[in-house]
């Protein structure tokens, strides 16, 4: 959430969590997720982000 209102404001910093292409309202949510995937670095956080996620709900539901 502090990415999408900071990271208009400071790219540098944000650099890693906002990408300017997946807030336009004219893009289709595919038409986003294709021009995400096609940059190498996102394509790796994207994975990244997925893994991360998979291994907390497996925590959270071994917890709870």
């Amino acid at each position: 959430m502090l990415a999408v209102t900071l990271g208009p404001s400071f790219p540098a910093l944000f650099k890693t969590v906002y990408e300017p292409k997946f807030f336009e309202a004219q893009l289709s949510l595919s038409d986003k997720i294709t021009a995400w995937r096609t940059q190498p670095v996102a394509s790796l956080q994207l994975v990244t982000i997925v893994l991360l996620q998979s291994v907390t709900a497996e925590v959270m539901a071994s917890v709870g």
